[in-house]
């Protein structure tokens, strides 16, 4: 009779043991059904990376470690590094939500020649023979046009060539410089030529003597600078930002500047930048030279490229 007894509890014992173990099991399991699940598509250029977000705490799920390769910083989350042509699934999953993206990633060589096509083809279009340059303006390895005035890219995200027109270019451009490393572009004019601009420059009346001001800043530059806005490109197209900062170009009479005699009929260049006060240099002029070494400290690994040019030349 003991024995029955205490095979009895020992059931209960094991059947509370099961239905426990039963119970965390299911629970989770509703649990993790009721996360929500948001779906989402990326388009990567192989050899690129691909900034997700979320924290690089989360739980990350990589289906394919041949086609991606994922990244974890603390401060900016997760980014993706496309490394062979393909699809994968990646998924982050958090406390409440569980993220699945399906990345896809393209051959670079495959999109360089459409690309390449597509740009031949908008430049026969336009009919034109001198003044452009092709080469890669963005640093993602694929070539991109300008001509006119404007930038012409192959989005590959959207599959067609967008049109960014630029507020401020000179109408007869003599190169193109690009700085890969400082996301930025260069586009200086042709010697005698001024910048088109969507403000009209005031005239100026240089100093003559040395209780003269002068005052450059509504000068017509020659020179302008742009950068990258990677966050933009796939939303409407527009990847270049103007600066704000120029290089401005005087031949004057004899006038001063801070009591200082500058020769008559010579040549004279100011670095314009709009972003912040620069009382401290602003009236000071540069000679060719000088204003040359302010270019390259600004995009130290910049490559020239010529009128005409392309980067397969």
């Amino acid at each position: 009779m003991h024995s029955y007894k205490k095979r009895s509890i020992g059931m209960v014992f094991l059947s509370f043991i099961a239905l426990t173990i039963l119970s965390v099991f299911f629970s989770g399991q509703i649990s993790s059904a009721k996360k929500k699940v948001v779906k989402d598509t990326y388009v990567v250029l192989q050899s690129q990376s691909k900034h997700i977000g979320h924290s690089y705490k989360n739980r990350i799920i990589n289906s394919n470690p041949k086609k991606i390769k994922i990244k974890k910083n603390k401060q900016e989350g997760i980014f993706v590094t496309a490394k062979k042509p393909g699809k994968a699934k990646l998924k982050v999953i958090t406390k409440k939500t569980k993220y699945i993206y399906t990345i896809k990633v393209l051959s670079i060589d495959d999109i360089e020649k459409t690309a390449t096509k597509k740009l031949n083809e908008k430049l026969s279009k336009l009919g034109i023979s001198s003044g452009y340059v092709l080469a890669d303006l963005n640093g993602d390895k694929v070539t991109d046009l300008y001509a006119n005035g404007c930038c012409y890219a192959y989005n590959y995200f959207k599959k067609k060539l967008i049109k960014i027109t630029l507020d401020v270019c000179p109408e007869n451009i003599e190169s193109i410089r690009i700085s890969q490393e400082k996301r930025m572009i260069y586009l200086e004019a042709a010697p005698g030529t001024a910048a088109r601009t969507t403000e009209a420059p005031s005239v100026l009346t240089p100093p003559t003597t040395k209780d003269d001001d002068f005052d450059p800043y509504y000068g017509t530059p020659i020179g302008v600078f742009y950068g990258f806005d990677d966050t933009t490109y796939y939303d409407d197209g527009f990847f270049l930002v103007n600066r704000d900062y120029s290089i401005q170009k005087y031949t004057f009479p004899q006038y001063f500047v801070d009591s200082k005699i500058f020769v008559e009929g010579t040549d004279y260049y100011f670095f314009n930048d709009v972003n912040y006060d620069q009382d401290d240099y602003w009236y000071e002029p540069f000679a060719k030279e000088d204003i040359e070494k302010k270019i390259d400290s600004l995009m130290p690994d910049s490559i020239l490229f010529p009128v005409n040019a392309s980067s397969g030349e």
